[in-house]
């Protein structure tokens, strides 16, 4: 049994460190960048989470039924935490990128239609630029995804 298995496994082959390579191409941000972004981003993170708790803990949040409240309570308070969270670790600025762009969005989306048909007052939605003021921190974070042009086989073709 020793021998057939000595004759069947072999040294496994060395393979390249492509990780640099593959940094490179995705635009990590570097740590220790725009350090006042970061500190800045952990201020609206805990600001988010302040704003959070009467409606997390209380289930108060104007008008609305305590347990939507408690639901809106639970989102702000994820977004104050994936704000923290990038403020300590920026590398993963990229990935949550989305999610605090889209929610950004979609509450700049309805505060807009809500303050247009008279439902809500502008100053009782300017909460709501903390979310927009950590979507742009963390957007700055995540630099600016562009392609490498040269890097990609279709490219070369073009370019040349």
């Amino acid at each position: 049994m020793t021998q057939h298995r000595a004759v069947r496994v072999g040294t496994a082959e060395s393979i390249p460190d492509l990780a640099p390579r593959v940094l490179a191409i995705a635009h990590p941000p570097r740590l220790g960048r725009r350090g006042i972004v970061r500190q800045g981003l952990a201020v609206i993170g805990l600001t988010e989470l302040v704003i959070a708790l009467p409606a997390l803990l209380l289930g108060e949040d104007g008008a609305a039924p305590v347990h939507i409240a408690r639901h809106v309570g639970s989102l702000s308070a994820a977004l104050g935490f994936a704000l923290l969270y990038v403020a300590w670790k920026p590398t993963r600025a990229y990935g949550l990128l989305p999610f605090v762009a889209s929610l950004a969005a979609f509450v700049t989306i309805g505060s807009i239609i809500d303050v247009s048909v008279g439902r809500a007052t502008a100053l009782n939605e300017s909460t709501h630029l903390v979310e927009l003021a950590g979507t742009f921190c963390v957007w700055f974070l995540a630099g600016f995804p562009k392609p490498k042009l040269r890097r990609l086989p279709i490219a070369r073709r073009i370019v040349g």
